[in-house]
């Protein structure tokens, strides 16, 4: 039997908890100085699928993506821009594995990090620091980047396409988990 505190924590706990944060009025973000990063500086946050392992990967490294496209992952573009490097507004994009399911999952939330590593089983893994996101969308240009989690093949998916997370999910092959981040378009 396959768990997942993706779906058992959600269950308890209300959706917006886990969703990093909503947009900020447009009355709030006319008042309130922003310090953030500048998107020059951010990179691609390249997406590749293994069918095998149905497991989606993302990454910022051309070199790492080229090490997992000779594991059998295919290139499926760009989901965004983060940043490489800590920038004003950021926090860590934690990258975590789960090797029982071969499936990798991101997060800005600590406490979410702190339940999978903790709770799920099997446990994830701290993998390495992704990049860098925001945690909502005040910061100029950014937008949501979506998490669907599917428990039936155990693969956590990422889009900024609110079309595509929505087909992802009436697909009835993953479920909606919100907004994880607030990143830079791809283009």
């Amino acid at each position: 039997m396959k768990f997942s505190i993706s779906s058992s924590i959600l269950a308890i706990l209300p959706l917006a908890s886990f969703a990093v944060g909503a947009t900020l009025p447009l009355e709030s973000r006319q008042t309130c100085t922003l310090t953030c990063g500048n998107v020059q500086d951010s990179l691609p946050f390249i997406q590749s699928f293994s069918q095998s392992g149905t497991d989606h990967f993302y990454t910022t490294s051309t070199t790492e993506n080229a090490q997992f496209a000779a594991k059998g992952y295919a290139a499926q573009g760009v989901a965004g821009r983060i940043f490489p490097t800590q920038e004003p507004g950021t926090v860590p994009f934690f990258r975590l594995f789960n090797a029982g399911w071969v499936d990798h999952t991101y997060t800005a939330n600590q406490q979410l990090r702190s339940a999978e590593i903790n709770i799920t089983k099997p446990p994830y893994a701290d993998d390495i620091i992704a990049g860098y996101v925001y945690l909502d969308g005040s910061c100029p240009g950014t937008i949501p980047l979506f998490w669907a989690f599917s428990t039936s093949i155990t693969d956590s998916f990422f889009t900024t396409d609110l079309a595509e997370y929505d087909s992802a999910i009436s697909s009835g092959v993953y479920n909606g988990q919100g907004v994880a981040a607030w990143i830079y378009p791809a283009a």
